[in-house]
């Protein structure tokens, strides 16, 4: 097949889309088909279109401001497409906007079947809006089909568009050698609001574990002025090849407490492919991932106490985590990317002339 992948951004932006898009695309690779992502460039920097691994890479500069990167966006990948219409079977189109959008465009002008792929902020954050709301609804009505990561946020789609012709295929994840045998409590993420990383502050308030903060963004330093006198330590940005290997060093338990826009985090996958036991909120898809009481807790978001009594749990009885550890092994290879990028693979070909 021919496979072209829209994604706004990749490398050197870090995001579950960014990270899953690129594997996406060098599996398909492996697997014999010819791949093209479009993406933008990253504003400043001189990065050309390149082949990498076999794939394609074509990046298009844009004016860094609201609105009109998006406007310039829309044109450049349809551009991009028309050029290469011939060499296109199939459009995947990740996130509902834009680049469902201008996937639903190129399918009319073009007829060239799309998919467009949700993955969990673009459904959560863009739906609330008059306009935004409006692009999603023509965006699921006028794909041939609609992805999503998990079971849950299926069903709370066809809840608020009952016709739209959806399928689960969830993020993938490579299997590791080692397992975690550290002693603190882990969170690896962006630093900013939605993340909740604060609550998770304030939980370990009074706790004798030691709190390792991955990643950096924009509430750093203020998250290091509340976590004052505390035992937290920020590592600051950790390139994404090094996480697994720095989760098995330095973890016993995994916690994500994020607020709201999550679908299925990859940092999720991450910590159990690795035997980390997770801590996670009920929102978005976190929990058709973490089974409550056998690969970890869940806790309603924003509740410091509830994430206290949960690593608790966890770290105070060594059955609790040796238990959850062992079906957190179990669980993820459903997750492992070669069974992931089959079932994508073969959604693919359903679209092909017989």
């Amino acid at each position: 097949m021919n496979i072209f992948i829209l994604v706004s951004k990749l490398y050197p932006w870090i995001g579950g889309t960014e990270t899953q898009t690129e594997t996406i695309a060098d599996e398909l690779h492996k697997r014999g088909h010819n791949v093209t992502v479009l993406t933008r460039k990253f504003p400043g920097s001189n990065m050309p279109s390149t082949e990498r691994r076999g794939v394609l890479f074509r990046r298009f500069a844009y004016p860094n401001y609201p609105v009109i990167r998006y406007v310039f966006q829309f044109f450049n990948f349809l551009n991009g497409i028309r050029k290469n219409r011939k060499n296109v079977d199939v459009l995947l189109c990740m996130q509902l906007t834009p680049n469902g959008l201008i996937g639903i465009a190129a399918k009319k002008l073009f007829r060239i079947p799309v998919i467009s792929y949700v993955r969990g902020g673009d459904w959560y954050f863009s739906k609330g809006g008059f306009f935004g709301r409006m692009i999603i609804s023509r965006v699921l009505r006028k794909s041939d089909l609609v992805l999503t990561q998990t079971e849950k946020i299926k069903n709370e789609i066809l809840e608020e568009f009952p016709k739209t012709r959806i399928k689960v295929i969830p993020n993938g994840i490579h299997p590791y050698p080692k397992r975690a045998e550290g002693r603190n409590i882990i969170f690896v993420g962006n630093l900013i609001e939605r993340k909740g990383v604060k609550y998770l502050i304030d939980a370990m308030k009074g706790m004798d574990e030691r709190l390792v903060i991955v990643g950096s963004g924009t509430l750093e330093r203020e998250l290091k002025k509340r976590s004052k006198g505390q035992n937290v330590f920020f590592t600051g940005y950790l390139a994404q090849d090094k996480i697994r290997d720095f989760m098995c060093r330095n973890g016993k338990v995994f916690v994500l407490p994020a607020i709201r826009g999550e679908g299925l985090p990859n940092a999720i996958l991450e910590a159990m492919s690795v035997g980390l036991p997770v801590v996670a909120t009920n929102i978005a898809g976190i929990p058709d991932i973490v089974r409550d009481g056998k690969t970890g807790f869940i806790v309603e978001p924003k509740d410091t106490e509830g994430l206290k009594e949960a690593i608790k749990k966890i770290t105070t009885d060594n059955k609790i985590h040796g238990r959850m550890s062992a079906v957190s092994l179990k669980e993820i290879k459903k997750y492992h990317w070669k069974n992931v990028i089959k079932q994508l693979e073969d959604v693919m070909s359903s679209f092909l002339p017989q």
